[in-house]
């Protein structure tokens, strides 16, 4: 700043003969703006001066305005304004900053009169008038306290609406190597430390990064008191402008938050805040490319009425990842002609560099897809519907506003809430994954999410397809298979059913056919059996976690399984079993079939659940001819009345099974 101020005065030494520019430069020196303008104003008269003279002349009044409004002594910054616009009337700057500076004394009153209701009546020193702001300010800010508040000694601004408890400061400035003269970081955003503080600065980023105008203000309040109490180049601002926005993004928010937070810090500093200095081409995410990308998408966006030469601007964004984009949005303000590019960024984002995004460990991934997946009325087709639009950076769902989340076919509101909920959760899913994986490893199992390449494509296909699955066995032979038969019935079947079912599955094994059930006693067992005596593959889902033996006694079946084929469950190593698993599981075991063969079956049996499962996802069911009136077979009976089954016999069953599934291709599950 002082340098711009000292240029003008060397170019006056010759033009101002009634004043000392000697004595001018020395109270530049010195900061003493003051003496300086009583100069400036001791003469009386620059009519007899030339037009580039004027203009000198009115520019160094300016740059003297900034430095008055900066102390809030808006009196004389105005007169310094009057004074450059009546020298130079074409002035880039001083009309906008006068402008500005009239809203700036509209705030400063309004302020004083909610001040001067929290005092409730009582005189209003400058002291007073400072703390009832402060007071204004954190009862604006309202953020749900993190495990529990911390009560530090002495006030900070982040302020728990819960416990009415102070919470401690977030970082403050943060060292970061870009393209720019200087950049202030306030805080660090989704820090993965313990600090309590850090979460819930992430929280209030959040919240002004998804619309929240209350907190809106508030943020740059807090913004604006942390770079005038921490940096040094506030004085010399002539314009701020924000990172532009992804044009579809913004379209959708209604806003630009970068754009929101400049010209909060603009009303409070009284400087003018020009938007569209620069556009960006293609609603691509920056952290999602390299510097050569991003210095393509972003641009001068054509403001060829906005002079820059020789002005400093500050270049605002909210959350800065590697500091590319402002880096590249600072370039092309110097190409415009700003001497100097300041920024300031509310948050930096913490986060690893390219390569290592890309081998990024299995615990911290594993993490974030279990704090997702945990979230209440998100079930396996809403997972999915996300995992479908983001892919494997489907965590990134907790920095979208309710109205974005909404727009997604199949999240309802509960299912906004109940990620809502899961936002600060990490730190716990970080812990319980850290625990499976070690379970994995004492028992020879694994853990895959969704998007995992051994992922099976018949389950991946499936509307049953969980976020998460855990196994024991051989997962990477299954992974290119298609097609998929269930089997399943009553644990009390007869011999016959029993024999039935293992010549079956014998069968549809040695034609290709992956054969799946559920480890119980009866039918399922004897379908896995048939499917390993023909040396076939066979998956066997758990509805206890893949570690735990169930039923009693089928130790040996278990771990031929597991050897041969592969045990699998939606639900953690250590899991017991209960009812409501068993019932789920029945469903999952549909899931990822084409179809599904009831070999004998009740109706009570738990074998109607996965009968039911085949209804909702639109499956052919096959089953036995019941004898007449065996109430060990009054389900076949149903499934053939009520859910239009296929009646099969033992003689004709795989040929009508791996015909009817093969010939339909449109029933592999999407």
């Amino acid at each position: 700043m002082g340098k711009i101020i000292l240029k003008g005065f060397a170019g006056l030494k010759d033009a101002m003969k009634a004043v000392e520019a000697a004595q001018c430069l020395t109270l530049i020196r010195e900061g003493r703006h003051v003496a300086a303008y009583d100069i400036l104003k001791s003469v009386q008269d620059y009519s007899s001066y030339a037009p580039e003279e004027k203009r000198k002349i009115a520019d160094v009044f300016y740059q003297v305005a900034k430095l008055f409004q900066h102390e809030e002594n808006f009196d004389k910054a105005e007169k310094c304004l009057v004074e450059a616009i009546n020298l130079d009337k074409n002035h880039p700057f001083a009309t906008l900053r006068l402008d500005v500076l009239k809203k700036a004394r509209k705030r400063l009153l309004s302020e004083y009169e909610k001040a001067r209701q929290v005092v409730k009546g009582q005189p209003l020193s400058l002291d007073m008038f400072r703390k009832a702001q402060n007071k204004i300010f954190r009862d604006t800010i309202k953020i749900t306290c993190y495990k529990e508040c911390d009560n530090p000694k002495g006030e900070s601004p982040l302020h728990c609406a819960e416990c009415k408890g102070f919470i401690k400061s977030p970082k403050t400035k943060v060292e970061v190597k870009i393209g720019v003269d200087d950049c202030f970081m306030l805080g660090i955003y989704r820090w993965k430390g313990d600090t309590r503080a850090s979460e819930n600065y992430s929280c209030m980023v959040r919240k002004f990064k998804h619309g929240d105008y209350e907190l809106a203000q508030a943020v740059s309040r807090l913004f604006a008191d942390s770079i005038s109490k921490r940096t040094n180049f506030l004085k010399s601002i002539d314009i701020i402008t924000a990172v532009p926005g992804d044009p579809i993004r913004t379209r959708d928010r209604g806003y630009n938050p970068p754009s929101v937070l400049a010209e909060g810090l603009a009303d409070r500093f009284g400087v003018p805040f020009i938007e569209g200095l620069l556009r960006k081409k293609e609603s691509l995410r920056a952290k999602d490319l390299s510097a050569a990308d991003i210095s393509k998408i972003y641009q001068d966006a054509g403001k060829k009425s906005c002079d820059l030469k020789g002005r400093v601007v500050l270049l605002v964004d909210d959350v800065a990842t590697r500091g590319t984009t402002l880096s590249t949005c600072a370039q092309i303000l110097k190409k415009l002609g700003a001497e100097k590019v300041y920024t300031a960024v509310l948050a930096k984002a913490e986060t690893t560099s390219r390569r290592e995004r890309k081998i990024m460990s299995d615990l911290d991934k594993l993490a974030q897809w279990h704090q997702l997946s945990m979230s209440k009325f998100l079930g396996p087709i809403r997972f999915k519907a996300l995992f479908d639009r983001f892919g494997p950076e489907v965590h990134r769902v907790f920095d979208l506003s309710d109205e974005e989340l909404l727009s997604i076919k199949g999240i309802t509101k509960q299912a906004v809430a109940g990620i809502r909920e899961q936002a600060g959760k990490y730190e716990e899913s970080y812990e319980f994954m850290k625990k499976q994986l070690a379970l994995a490893d004492q028992c020879g199992g694994g853990i895959l999410t969704l998007d995992s390449p051994d992922y099976p494509i018949f389950l991946r296909k499936s509307a049953t397809s969980h976020a998460i699955i855990y196994y024991r066995g051989e997962i990477g032979k299954f992974k290119d298979y298609k097609k998929a038969v269930a089997i399943v019935g009553s644990r009390e079947a007869t011999e016959e059913s029993k024999v039935i079912a293992e010549e079956t599955a014998k069968e549809l094994a040695r034609r290709g056919w992956v054969i799946t059930s559920g480890l119980a006693n009866g039918i399922d067992a004897a379908a896995h059996k048939g499917a390993l005596a023909a040396k076939g593959l066979t998956i066997a889902f758990l509805g206890c976690g893949p570690d735990v033996i169930y039923p009693a006694g089928s130790d040996n079946l278990n771990a031929e399984i597991a050897d041969k084929g592969l045990i699998l469950s939606e639900f953690p190593f250590g899991t017991k079993v209960e009812d409501w698993r068993l019932k789920k599981r029945n469903k999952t075991i549909v899931g990822a079939a084409l179809g599904a063969f009831v070999v004998q079956t009740s109706k009570s049996g738990g074998a109607m659940n996965a009968v039911r499962g085949c209804r909702e996802q639109k499956k052919p069911i096959f089953t036995l001819e019941p004898p007449a009136g065996d109430e060990m077979f009054s389900g076949n009976a149903e499934i053939l009345l009520e859910f239009k089954g296929v009646s099969v016999s033992r003689e004709n069953c795989v040929k009508v099974i791996a015909d009817r599934l093969s010939s339909n291709d449109e029933l592999f599950p999407v």
